[in-house]
């Protein structure tokens, strides 16, 4: 039986292993740089749950090279099919980069931000990079419809990146402990006592 040990200020799940999450850019900026980016990597778990048939999304959002935010989110409709649910996870991905955005841009930190977002869904990115509707697509939510028209204005732009490098992959479904170990790096989680395998 695990419970919380609150008598520290730092909250930790009792037995589990200790870990830092850090934030260490990887990408120092220079003095007279006005354009930057951000990376987000999003994935989807298609119909993961097997009691509401809801996909999960998840994203992970970098500014400099150094993990900013994530998240993992069960999907408010239930997606017809992969693609309609990457299309979803594209979507939470793309409004957390356009706050991001907005942000440095108005905070004029930036003269100018680039979103790139990466999937692992040829599906997904074909949804999204699109204008408007096929027959089989007809029934997806028109307010995913608004990626395309920052796809089409240069506001954002859609990568492919293999599944195997998809660090957003951790927020969607259960994974080996291999594929865990790969990706906690690139999540800004470390050990702070050595390895633990």
């Amino acid at each position: 039986m695990q419970s919380w040990d609150l008598n520290s200020r730092n909250v930790t799940l009792s037995g589990t292993k200790p870990v830092v999450l850090s934030l260490r850019p990887k990408i120092i900026p220079h003095s007279k740089q006005t354009t930057f980016d951000i990376d987000t990597y999003v994935d989807s778990d298609w119909a993961g749950c097997a009691t509401s048939r809801r996909s999960t999304s998840g994203m992970a959002l970098y500014f400099l090279g150094a993990l900013i935010t994530s998240q993992s989110r069960t999907q408010a409709t239930v997606a017809l099919s992969s693609g309609e649910a990457e299309l979803y996870a594209i979507g939470l991905g793309v409004s957390e980069s356009l706050f991001i955005r907005s942000l440095l841009l108005e905070s004029q930190l930036s003269k100018n931000v680039n979103i790139r977002i990466h999937t692992d869904s040829t599906a997904g990115k074909s949804m999204a990079t699109r204008f408007g509707t096929s027959k089989k697509t007809k029934h997806v939510q028109l307010r995913f419809l608004f990626i395309q028209e920052l796809v089409a204005s240069g506001v954002v732009s859609i990568k492919k990146v293999a599944g195997t490098s998809n660090p957003s992959d951790v927020m969607t479904k259960y994974i080996t402990k291999e594929v865990l170990q790969r990706h906690l790096m690139s999540l800004g989680v470390t050990y702070p006592f050595g390895r633990v395998v």
